[in-house]
Parts: C-alpha cells; sequence; structure tokens
C-alpha cells in the first residue's frame, strides 16, 4: 500500500498591545502590559492511500479529506523590568501571563473509494461546529546586553516555556484524558538567542544566532528549529538603509494516526528557509 498525506494551512495570529512605562533615576525601568490576541486558522488535511495491483483485493485506493477552520479571542498579560547597571551593561527580566483563547471550531470530512470494478464510493459530513478554551504556556524571558561604547553591543535573550501547564477547557471527560496526555507528552523547552552589532564609521555589521528546543519529553522526537541572521546597514544623519538575511534550519516530525500495539508510519521532515529584508528609514 502506497500512503500520502498533504497537509495545507494557513491563517495567523494577530495581538494589539496595551502597554504602560516606568522610569526610576534612569537606572530602573518596569513596564507592563495588556495583550489581546486574534486568532484566524485554516486546514485542510488529505491522506490516500493507493492498494498494489498485483495484491488488490476488492478495492483499488481511497483518500481522506477533513477541513478545519478555527477563530477566535484571547487575552494576556505582560510585566518586566530591566536594569541599567552602568552605560555599558543592562539586563532585563520579564514575564507573560498564560493566554486563555476562546475558539470556535467548525469542521466537515469526506471519503472517497474506488474499487476494482470501477465504481466509486463517496461520503460527506455534516459540518460540525464547536465552541472550547485553550490555556497557552506561560513565559519567563531574561536577557542581557553589553554596550562597547559607540562601537557596537552584544545580546542574548533566554526563554523558558513549560508546554506541559497548556489545557483545554470546559472539564470534560475527554478534555481532562486529552490534558493528562498533555502533562504526560510535553515538558519545559529553552529557547536562546544571541546577537551582536559592529559599528565602523557610518555602517553597521550584524550578525545573529537563535535554537528553539523541543517541548516534548521524548528525546528521541528530532525536533529542532534554529536561524541564523546577518546583515550589513548604513546609517547617515538624515536617512539609513539595512540589508538583512535569516536562513532558518528546521526538523520535525509527523504521525498521520495512531495504532493500538503496533508500528506507525512516521514522516521526519526537515526544510530550510531563507528571507532577505531591506529597510530604508529617512527623516524630513
Amino acid at each position: 500500500i502506497t500512503q500520502k498525506g498533504v497537509i495545507s494551512s494557513s491563517g495567523g495570529m494577530n495581538e494589539f498591545n496595551f502597554n504602560l512605562a516606568a522610569n526610576y533615576s534612569n537606572t530602573l525601568y518596569i513596564g507592563g502590559g495588556l495583550k489581546v490576541t486574534a486568532v484566524n486558522y485554516n486546514e485542510t488535511n488529505k491522506f490516500t492511500e493507493i492498494n498494489d495491483p498485483k495484491s488488490a483485493v476488492g478495492w483499488n485506493n481511497y483518500s481522506y479529506e477533513t477541513k478545519l477552520s478555527t477563530s477566535g479571542t484571547g487575552i494576556s498579560g505582560i510585566l518586566g523590568l530591566v536594569y541599567r547597571a552602568n552605560d555599558n551593561f543592562r539586563v532585563g527580566l520579564s514575564y507573560s501571563t498564560p493566554t486563555n483563547l476562546k475558539l470556535d471550531d467548525e469542521y466537515s470530512s469526506k471519503l472517497t473509494t474506488s474499487f476494482d470494478t470501477g465504481s466509486f464510493y463517496d461520503f460527506k459530513s455534516v459540518k460540525g461546529y464547536y465552541t472550547y478554551e485553550i490555556q497557552t504556556p506561560s513565559k519567563t524571558t531574561l536577557s542581557a546586553t553589553y554596550l562597547f561604547g559607540k562601537q557596537g553591543l552584544i545580546t542574548a535573550d533566554f526563554d523558558a516555556i513549560n508546554y506541559g501547564t497548556m489545557r483545554l477547557r470546559p472539564s470534560i471527560d475527554a478534555f481532562e484524558i486529552a490534558n493528562d496526555v498533555i502533562r504526560g507528552k510535553y515538558n519545559n523547552s529553552y529557547n536562546v538567542r544571541l546577537g551582536g552589532e559592529w559599528v565602523q564609521d557610518v555602517f553597521r555589521f550584524r550578525g545573529g544566532y537563535a535554537l528553539y528546543g523541543s517541548p516534548f519529553k521524548d528525546k528521541s522526537a528530532k525536533t529542532t528549529n534554529q536561524s541564523l541572521s546577518g546583515g550589513i546597514g548604513i546609517k547617515d544623519k538624515n536617512w539609513g538603509l539595512d540589508i538583512g538575511v535569516v536562513r532558518s534550519l528546521t526538523k520535525d516530525v509527523y504521525q498521520p494516526y495512531v495504532l493500538n500495539k503496533s508500528s506507525v508510519p512516521v514522516s521526519e521532515n526537515s526544510w530550510r528557509n531563507t528571507q532577505v529584508v531591506v529597510s530604508l528609514t529617512g527623516s524630513f
């Protein structure tokens, strides 16, 4: 049997932020904010099996397609501070609360089967609707920056996220089972971002690296996400031009279905993505 899966997804999360900040003696900076998140997501998942003609018994092939559309809103908060130890060094700490998202799902499915006789069978489900809530994990970020006078800087960020605290609501039997699976499958994940800039006259040279850790307890799950970036800029008194390149390296694992006490096909995927960003600024 030849198996093939195609997943097409689109959408995004838009954020609206309301912030307030205070400054104490140009040494301690404290800020907080409220974030409203809007979700819009669409996914089509099509799974196909084609039988071997030499061993086909009755049927030839089938395809199963599901469609999902999700929309909703959520709210969260953030609190942070920056301590300026001297003219060259500063350190920051921030905490983002969990986001409580209220979501509405609209979903449907379709099954098509063809037989050796040449006949077909089609089934389409009615559209389903469901409303529920998701609690995303909180995030704690530690940051530090060192300035080499006017010659440049180096900066680092460290994130700690516990994906095991994700939850589905309301408290029904199916969701409680899913929440138990979340507790057992996910754990703490850590992200690291490093960057620097060197200033030479009107030129700016920049570079960076980011590593996003796997959220799974199972270390055999081969999921990694890292990126390399570099750029050059020119900054004059009245205008500036920047060119940056970001190269992303990602590995992930996809399992199309689950079987009890049996091996399951797993797709190990890796892909590369390159972004080029050009910025032009000016003052009048």
